[in-house]
């Protein structure tokens, strides 16, 4: 008997162990796939801080010190009973490199279930510490401050110089203080040129505690490099101006990437031209025909020149009163004679204006044979109100004999209610790929975007930042990034006339980049401003002042000229 019940209680306790093992098994494999907790536990300063995260729908927020070595976040990572997950706890993570993220999968079976890990830094921290700063002066800059390797990493493109401009510093505590910086602060701000070589650091200092960060940048290449800018052509004051150009008869020119043309009544009706790849920098005239200029019925044969994009030549006549024409011509190249486009007898006025003066001031705006424009600045002498554009459209090879009359006065903010006149070296010009906006200029004027029907839709005032009589502005892109250019003429001021590229730092568009200039300062977007001559006496005769550019073989060419100082062609590389 003894042995039986020796036996049977061996049964039972064999029973036991099995129905015990059995529950368990039932408890695992119910128990859903997921993922209890995510934690942390290298955080803070010295790597000794857990910190823990907290589920926001499928992401595990966790918030650590900023003096926590985000290169290096030890994760644990602990899921329900019978769930895998990957990465495995104790998965090292760089959150710096990943912005903050780390993608989390747990597995269990065929199942499997996403979730994300997000790793911020506190606004706050116990220890002594730059937070935060601001950078400016430079082109699209960013911030990393590691607190670990103790330095303030800024990234930005050379678009508008190498200068940054630190402030605004963010430290913690607030009893803390900047001891010393190099270079030396002024006026709670560090100007650093990352042209130049040497140490710079800042050292933040709270009682007895110091902590010092050095300064480094990543400069990338981007848009034009100044350093490559040359001339290619100078025929400006003092620089051997050529004396059938630097009169007051020679009012017009434009540049098409290769040749240089002047509009001149210097040595009779012509367009002269020089060719930059020719080495002897011959001074050219273009083929005027015979008896196609008209030279009667106009105040002048030949008053400005322009080029559209399909490489065709144009120049106008100047008519200033009523009965006479107005007249365009047309060469195919360089090599071609010149045929009548456009001839347009002067009427009577309309709006405001007291009078018709058409001719001082082209614009063609894409090709007038197919799908373009011819616009002239209307120019009255002795009227305030002048604001006034002809514009003839032409489309698949008809062009309009009638123009439709645009007037800007009351569009823009002039100076004075006396002196709203736009000049008669206004001109309104195309803005690439983009078949819903026209800029404008003119002497009362800033820098205006019209909209397709021309109606100003916005305007940067004058000086603010671009300085009044910013005439014949350009937009263009090179190497990403989009810049405007004009010239500037201020006739009473000698040796002031310049050409300037500014660079559209905002923005996906041109219009887009031309609106947000009205925030910056001219310093924060000038990229290029050089004079047209330094050797001038007196200010020029007239406001004329015209501007091109152009990109060739990769090269950026872009154009200044004044009446009688002159023009200058740089090239610019990357």
């Amino acid at each position: 008997m003894k042995h039986y019940f020796t036996h049977i209680l061996c049964a039972l306790s064999l029973c036991t162990v099995i129905f015990t093992s059995c529950s368990n098994d039932d408890e695992q494999s119910t128990e859903p796939i997921g993922v209890k907790s995510v934690a942390i536990i290298n955080a803070g300063e010295n790597g000794n801080v857990r910190a823990e995260g907290v589920l926001d729908n499928d992401t595990f927020r966790i918030v650590v010190s900023p003096l926590s070595d985000l290169k290096n976040m030890k994760l644990e990572i602990i899921p329900n009973n019978g769930t895998t997950v990957t990465p495995v706890s104790g998965t090292v993570v760089d959150f710096e490199a990943n912005d903050g993220k780390q993608a989390l999968v747990a597995i269990k079976d065929t199942e499997f279930m996403k979730y994300g890990i997000r790793v911020t830094t506190s606004a706050n921290t116990d220890g002594l510490a730059l937070l935060n700063l601001k950078v400016s002066g430079v082109y699209n800059p960013a911030i990393n401050i590691s607190h670990v390797e103790k330095k303030i990493k800024l990234s930005f493109s050379n678009v508008i110089g190498t200068k940054a401009v630190l402030s605004d510093f963010e430290i913690s505590p607030s009893t803390a203080i900047i001891k010393e910086s190099i270079p030396a602060m002024s006026d709670d701000k560090m100007t650093i040129d990352f042209a130049l070589e040497g140490e710079k650091y800042i050292i933040i200092a709270n009682g007895n505690q110091e902590r010092k960060y050095t300064i480094e940048a990543q400069i990338s290449e981007a848009g034009m490099k100044i350093s490559t800018a040359k001339v290619v052509l100078d025929q400006s004051l003092g620089s051997g101006l050529n004396t059938m150009l630097g009169k007051n008869t020679t009012r017009g020119a434009y540049f098409d990437g290769r040749y240089a043309f002047f509009a001149s009544r210097e040595g009779g009706n012509n367009i002269y031209y020089y060719d930059i790849k020719d080495a002897t920098k011959e001074l050219k005239t273009l083929n005027m025909g015979t008896g196609v200029i008209q030279t009667t019925n106009v105040t002048w044969p030949i008053s400005d020149v322009r080029v559209a994009d399909n490489g065709n030549i144009y120049a106008c006549s100047m008519a200033s009163s009523k009965a006479q024409s107005f007249v365009v011509y047309r060469w195919e190249n360089v090599d071609a004679l010149p045929e009548k486009v456009l001839e347009y007898t002067i009427s009577d006025p309309v709006g405001n204006s007291t009078g018709v003066r058409l001719g001082d001031a082209l614009s063609i705006i894409g090709d007038p044979k197919t799908n373009g424009y011819i616009i002239s600045s209307n120019f009255p002498f002795q009227n305030a109100q002048q604001g006034q554009f002809y514009v003839w459209k032409g489309e698949n090879s008809n062009l309009e004999t009638q123009p439709q009359v645009i007037d800007l006065v009351g569009q823009y903010k002039a100076p004075s209610s006396s002196d709203l006149s736009l000049g008669q070296y206004a001109r309104i010009n195309g803005i690439p790929d983009d078949n819903e906006h026209f800029i404008a200029t003119g002497s009362a004027a800033g820098t205006l975007l019209l909209n397709k029907n021309f109606n100003v839709e916005f305007e940067i005032e004058r000086d603010m930042p671009i300085q009044g009589r910013a005439m014949d502005p350009h937009f263009f892109e090179y190497n990403g990034i989009r810049y405007l250019t004009y010239t500037i003429n201020r006739e009473w001021a000698p040796n002031e006339a310049f050409l300037e590229i500014v660079a559209l730092t905002d923005g996906t568009n041109y219009v887009e980049g031309m609106k947000a200039l009205a925030d910056k300062s001219i310093d924060q977007v000038s990229v290029f401003k050089k004079p047209i001559t330094s050797n001038a006496t007196s200010g020029a005769a007239w406001v004329s002042a015209c501007n091109s550019v152009k990109v060739v073989n990769d090269k950026v060419y872009v154009f200044g000229y004044v009446c009688e100082y002159g023009a200058l062609v740089f090239e610019i590389g990357k």
